[in-house]
């Protein structure tokens, strides 16, 4: 397949609708990048969050900025395809790979996060596996699984990443074998998995029990930390909901809309919705955590006075307890044993908490769970119950797809078919490229012959290979005659007055007994010549030449005026001699005439000649008689006193 395929004209309305699409994307994935860079500019330069686990925090900062750069290259691309109205299919793979590999990293990057947390509540005693050695590892392997997956797509030797029409952006195709697998790995499973986590860490929170071997000091200790955990837990919940509102409707339409029946409205401002679920997570991280709120409060006053400030917290700060995920030293669950119980005491016993009064009770986290903690579990399980409904339901269409067999020539123009078969009718000039029945390049489809053509004269193209070439069009933006020609009705025809000559080219025809090839068109027909006997000539029998005007006029009729004989229709001439009365209406010279033996017959438009001595004629005519008789009675006759003389064809005075 070429590396460019022309796409179809696009409708006001959804021209529209790409232009609001485009301004919205640029507009939310510009604020995505500067809220992630706020972020990660505070994580490194507040000591105190400069801790392994917010390392995590960085790495969910640069996938989104990575997801957001994505998408704004995705519709700039768009935008350049609606100008040139061509994909080029190898950057499209690789646009396409982008959005992948990025969607991979936002959604493995906030798994790890809720790994990590996991790992640090369930497993508080070995903090070998949440030390920088280890986190460093799961950095390198996600963003390894990232990259490489997508990248699956870029070496199969078929497409598996097209330009939607509908979608108007390079995605994975619909007929991919590789469709199910990314969204296992860049949707579901990691969704899965943070429900799962998500629901351990809380059963764990809330119904774990008091150590007995802990002081009272240090269970109060523990208990801010299990209801900084419920806290995070309910972040992570929330988080997890944007991500199923804002990649949901896209995942359905894109595996259950195989035949595109959905508006296009509707897939083009669906499609962003995931950048929309990144912002919303963004501002979350960035109004949960105070510490880094307040520091961009101070950057915003320091770059109005100039003065650069840096927060730096003591470790007794009451915002502490307001840092989102795993912020600071104490972000890490550690229940010591017996002999390091002094270590403990030594290093947090004098913190303070100013959100919750009650700490001191060491039975306060054995309470019942509140309503809110219910509806979690409530909004826990509808997600998994979710997920796994959607996962039945790919299956299903999976196993289905793969049950039904395709007859070979029997779809037609944009039914779906699967990439490289030989399911559309090859009659039409189609071929399954892209998912869809669609004509082979050069051909576009035709609606009246139900058939993939070249495009015909005054169609809008792009290259000269899309224009019927055996009617002689060629492309000048639109499919136009070639080489001086004029569209005339089906073809290209030289204009009226020229021929096309050996060189292919229109030529001025030839005038009046000029030399022509017989049988050609040489002739200026403009001009009414033809080629007679290898000469330009009029129709002598009907036309004669004007001199004057140099062009074949019609003969004329009788009475017309005239300068020879040959301008005169036959048997008319053109008398030349001053104040002879040639017939008997005496019309003057230099008109079209009879011969003295005839007159012009009015009913069959010509001269017949005259009645004779006793031949019939029209009464009350007698220029139906021959010159000296008249008619009488229906008979021509000599006037009284004359007689007829056979010798002279008159009659003649007697005597």
């Amino acid at each position: 397949m070429s590396s460019h395929e022309a796409i179809g004209s696009i409708s006001v309305p959804i021209l529209i609708s790409i232009i609001l699409k485009s301004i919205s994307a640029y507009i939310i994935c510009l604020c995505i990048i500067i809220i992630n860079t706020l972020l990660i500019a505070s994580l490194t330069l507040i000591k105190r969050l400069r801790t392994t686990q917010n390392l995590l925090l960085i790495n969910v900062c640069f996938a989104c900025i990575y997801f957001s750069l994505s998408c704004m290259i995705s519709v700039s691309f768009t935008i350049s395809i609606l100008n040139t109205k061509n994909v080029n299919s190898y950057l499209c793979q690789l646009i396409g790979f982008l959005i992948m590999s990025s969607s991979h990293c936002v959604m493995l990057s906030y798994t790890l996060v809720a790994f990590v947390r996991f790992l640090t509540i369930i497993y508080p005693f070995n903090k070998k596996i949440t030390t920088i050695h280890y986190i460093k590892i799961y950095l390198i392997s996600i963003w390894s699984v990232a990259f490489l997956l997508p990248g699956i797509s870029l070496i199969l030797p078929k497409q598996q990443i097209i330009f939607q029409s509908k979608a108007k952006m390079c995605t994975i195709n619909q007929q991919s074998p590789l469709l199910f697998m990314y969204f296992c790995t860049g949707y579901i499973i990691p969704f899965i998995l943070i429900s799962l986590m998500n629901l351990v860490i809380y059963l764990n929170v809330t119904h774990s029990r008091q150590v007995l071997f802990l002081s009272r000091t240090q269970q109060c200790r523990l208990n801010r930390r299990k209801r900084r955990n419920l806290r995070l837990l309910r972040q992570f919940s929330f988080f997890t909901i944007i991500f199923l509102l804002g990649w949901t409707p896209f995942i359905m339409i894109e595996i259950f809309d195989k035949k595109e029946k959905l508006p296009d409205v509707f897939y083009l401002f669906t499609l962003i919705l995931p950048s929309i679920c990144i912002l919303i997570d963004s501002n979350a991280i960035l109004y949960w955590n105070k510490t880094i709120h307040q520091q961009i409060q101070l950057w915003w006053r320091s770059l109005i006075k100039k003065k650069p400030q840096v927060i730096n917290h003591q470790r007794n700060s009451p915002s502490l307890d307001h840092d989102i995920l795993s912020i600071g030293t104490n972000a890490n669950i550690e229940i010591p044993r017996n002999e390091s119980e002094p270590e403990i005491i030594s290093s947090n016993i004098n913190e303070q908490s100013s959100w919750d009064p009650d700490l001191t009770n060491t039975n306060a986290f054995n309470k019942q769970p509140t309503q809110f903690n219910v509806v979690i579990i409530v909004i826990v399980v509808v997600g998994i119950v979710l997920v796994g409904a959607i996962i039945g339901t790919v299956v299903g269409v999976i196993l289905t797809q793969k049950t039904k067999t395709v007859a070979d020539n029997s779809l037609t123009y944009n039914e779906a078919c699967t990439v490289g078969s030989n399911q559309c009718i090859s009659s039409q000039n189609l071929s399954c490229s892209n998912g869809f029945c669609s004509c082979s390049s050069p051909y576009s489809w035709n609606s009246v012959t139900t058939s993939c053509t070249y495009l015909t004269y005054n169609q809008s193209c792009t290259a000269s290979n899309q224009c019927d070439s055996s009617v002689d069009l060629t492309c000048t933006g639109t499919c136009t005659c070639n080489n001086l020609k004029v569209w005339n009705i089906s073809t290209c025809v030289c204009p009226a007055g020229t021929f096309l000559n050996s060189s292919n080219i229109c030529q001025t025809g030839y005038t009046v007994n000029q030399s022509c090839t017989m049988g050609s068109n040489q002739c200026d027909s403009t001009k009414g010549l033809y080629c007679n006997n290898s000469r330009c000539q009029c129709d002598y029998s009907t036309k004669y030449w004007n001199i004057n005007f140099l062009t074949c006029n019609s003969r004329l009729n009788y009475s017309e005026m005239c300068v020879y004989d040959s301008d005169c229709l036959p048997t008319l001439i053109c008398p030349t001699v001053p104040g002879v009365c040639n017939c008997s209406r005496y019309l003057p010279d230099l008109v079209c005439n009879c011969d003295n033996t005839k007159y012009y017959d009015p009913m069959t438009l010509q001269c017949v000649n005259r009645a004779t001595y006793g031949g019939s004629c029209s009464a009350s005519a007698n220029y139906t008689c021959l010159l000296t008789l008249y008619c009488n009675a229906g008979t021509c006759a000599c006037p009284t006193g004359t007689t007829w003389v056979a010798a002279n064809t008159a009659c003649v005075t007697s005597g």
